[in-house]
């Protein structure tokens, strides 16, 4: 189902009071997954292409049981976190109607006693967190105890996940890379694990989300969460 395809789909299958909130957030995804319009009216597309790194990942619902939802696509690797959110709400069916953000987190722990108390406090570890706004923005005390904090706008996906990217060390601890997470919608907290497959260099020049593997369909938005 192509991306257009699906836009129409879900604005079919709305209620007409959904309908608008449904166009509003989706035009985002649309435009930034879409490849640039103006290419087709380029007197060069025809050129050699250049290759073009791409990262294939898989992103798993934490928490989603028989079957494990999960999707595998691939992007470039010069693709920003913004593009990488965008690309995941596309494949999971999200309408992009929540807050979100990315962290890198060492090896998770069990919570402490002390931690199991206060259900509000979020005891991980945060190596870096990558949000919707900027550093400035971001006030949580969860945030600014993280050792770095970006702009998803800013940051690019080469930037942490390659090993001679400007901020990985950023994401290291003891010489390990952080996992990788992405949380949508702060009440519900849809938490997905994004795990890098592979990095290979495509002499195809292609630079689009290319859907790889669907398994298990995703919940509805506001369903209250994993276990709602």
């Amino acid at each position: 189902m192509s991306m257009l395809h699906w836009f129409w789909y879900q604005m079919r299958n709305s209620s007409s009071a959904a309908i608008g909130r449904i166009y509003v957030y989706n035009f985002m995804l649309l435009k930034l997954l879409s490849p640039a319009r103006t290419e087709q009216l380029d007197p060069y597309r025809n050129a050699p292409k250049i290759p073009v790194r791409i990262y294939t990942f898989k992103v798993e619902l934490i928490g989603s049981r028989n079957p494990v939802i999960s999707r595998t696509f691939s992007v470039p690797a010069s693709w920003t976190f913004q593009r990488l959110h965008a690309a995941i709400q596309y494949a999971f069916g999200w309408q992009n109607c929540h807050l979100h953000h990315f962290t890198f987190e060492p090896a998770r722990r069990p919570p402490t006693r002390e931690e199991r108390r206060f259900i509000s406090m979020d005891y991980r570890e945060k190596l870096v967190v990558i949000h919707m706004g900027t550093p400035e923005d971001e006030d949580d005390d969860w945030a600014t105890s993280a050792r770095a904090r970006f702009s998803e706008k800013e940051v690019k996906l080469n930037d942490l996940f390659e090993e001679t990217g400007k901020y990985r060390k950023m994401a290291l601890k003891d010489g390990a890379m952080g996992k990788c997470y992405y949380l949508y919608d702060f009440g519900d907290n849809w938490e997905h694990q994004i795990t890098l497959i592979s990095a290979e260099t495509s002499a195809s020049g292609v630079k689009d989300l290319k859907v790889i593997e669907v398994a298990g369909c995703a919940p509805l938005e506001d369903a209250g969460g994993i276990y709602g």
